[in-house]
C-alpha cells in the first residue's frame, strides 16, 4: 500500500526528537511527516536501543554520507531503524562507523565534503569539528 502521509499520534515526545534529528540532516532522504510507518519503526528501535543511541547513529550515518567516504547507501528512516545492516552499523561501536573513523584518521581529506544535497551550503568546518569532538 502507498505510504500514508498523515501525521500519526506519537506515544512520547522522544519520537518527535528522533524524527527531527533525521529531518535536520541534509544528507538524508527527506520525509515530510511522522506517519504511522515511521512511528512503528521508531517503536521497534526503542525496544532495542536507548534514544540517545538512535539519535547518535542517525548523526553518524549523516556524517558518513556527507563525507567523501565510499559508503553512499541511502535508506529511508523506517528502513534505517529496522534493517539489521543499517542503524547498528552506525552506532559508536558499529562496523561502518569504526571503519569510517579509521579512514578519516588515515586521510582527513575524507571530511573535505562535497555535500550531496545540492542546495546545502558547504559544511566542511562544522563537520570536521563535529567529527573530532566526537572521537576525542
Amino acid at each position: 500500500s502507498p505510504e500514508s502521509e498523515d501525521a500519526a499520534p506519537v506515544p512520547d515526545p522522544i519520537y518527535n526528537v528522533i524524527f527531527e534529528t533525521w529531518t535536520k540532516e541534509k544528507a538524508l532522504i527527506k520525509h515530510q511527516v511522522l506517519n504511522q510507518e515511521r512511528v512503528d519503526a521508531i517503536s521497534k528501535a526503542l525496544k532495542k536501543y536507548k534514544p540517545n543511541q538512535i539519535i547518535e547513529s542517525i548523526k553518524n550515518y549523516a556524517m558518513v554520507l556527507r563525507s567523501q567516504y565510499r559508503f553512499t547507501y541511502k535508506w529511508n528512516l523506517e528502513t534505517f531503524l529496522t534493517q539489521k545492516n543499517a542503524m547498528p552499523q552506525f552506532l559508536d561501536e558499529g562496523n561502518v562507523w569504526n571503519n569510517f573513523v579509521e579512514a578519516v584518521n588515515d586521510n582527513p581529506l575524507i571530511l573535505a565534503l562535497e555535500d550531496r544535497a545540492e542546495e546545502a551550503p558547504k559544511e566542511t568546518p562544522e563537520v570536521v569539528k563535529d567529527f573530532y569532538n566526537k572521537i576525542n
